[in-house]
């Protein structure tokens, strides 16, 4: 080859080159722009992004303090109520124990109140504690019109009738006088028992009293014996005297072991 020919394919492998050269630079430019308009946009969507996070977490924080002061007005709220239920249930507690203590009084008033009664139970009672002991004449009597007295002593017939008693029969007692105002005695009360002085039927008054004592009924052995000549059949007499003050038979004894 001459050295024409090699000056001619340097001279083109010259322009290629330089070709070549501007198209790498080109290129590198080209796709320098590309990465550069790629991280920009990378940049601004990571700003975004932060942005956006950061108004997010904001968010947040509101939430949670708006959470945090809902929870403190709820737990306040709570507290209130507790105090406030607290307050019900004590004056709850102070309306039942003012019930009840209006109760127990309506009770007691009633129990001091009530009749003198001998239910079946305590009838049989009497009944069995005096049926060791044979009384031809059982005489009850009561003050007249004192239907209170008049119902015990029909309940003492029923419990007695081993004895041979009669019906409670009316009397009137009159108080000797005239007397000074206020100087009158007052009137005896409960269960009053005498006889016509028989031994054997001494001791079944004292059994009489005994039992009705023990009932919680005010009983005692009368201070006026009987007189033995204008009763030729050995009695005993059982004089129901108007009701005692205060509360009787099972209130009696339920207030004995109250006390």
């Amino acid at each position: 080859m001459s050295v024409e020919s090699l000056k001619s394919l340097f001279d083109v492998a010259a322009v290629i080159l330089l070709f070549l050269t501007f198209l790498a630079g080109a290129g590198v430019l080209i796709t320098g722009n590309i990465i550069n308009a790629l991280q920009a946009e990378r940049l601004r969507q990571f700003d975004k992004d932060l942005t956006e996070a950061k108004t997010e977490l904001g968010k947040q924080q509101v939430r949670a303090a708006n959470a945090e002061r809902s929870a403190l007005e709820a737990k306040q709220t709570a507290e209130s109520f507790e105090k406030d239920i607290a307050v019900a249930d004590q004056k709850a507690a102070e309306a039942t124990q003012k019930a009840e203590a209006e109760r127990l009084a309506r009770v007691q008033l009633e129990e001091a109140m009530a009749w003198r009664r001998l239910s079946a139970k305590q009838q049989g009672k009497i009944a069995d504690d005096l049926k060791g002991f044979q009384v031809a004449r059982t005489w009850i009597i009561y003050n007249l019109n004192d239907i209170e007295a008049f119902g015990f002593g029909a309940d003492l017939a029923s419990a007695l009738s081993k004895w041979n008693p009669t019906e409670p029969e009316p009397i009137m007692k009159m108080a000797e006088g005239p007397v000074p105002v206020g100087k009158n005695q007052p009137p005896s009360r409960g269960v009053f028992v005498s006889t016509t002085g028989e031994k054997s039927y001494e001791i079944a008054a004292d059994a009489l009293v005994k039992a009705l004592r023990l009932l919680g009924f005010d009983s005692a052995r009368s201070s006026v014996p009987a007189i033995r000549e204008q009763h030729p059949t050995s009695t005993i007499f059982i004089s129901v005297e108007p009701r005692p003050e205060g509360p009787q038979g099972d209130a009696k004894l339920k207030g004995n072991l109250v006390r």
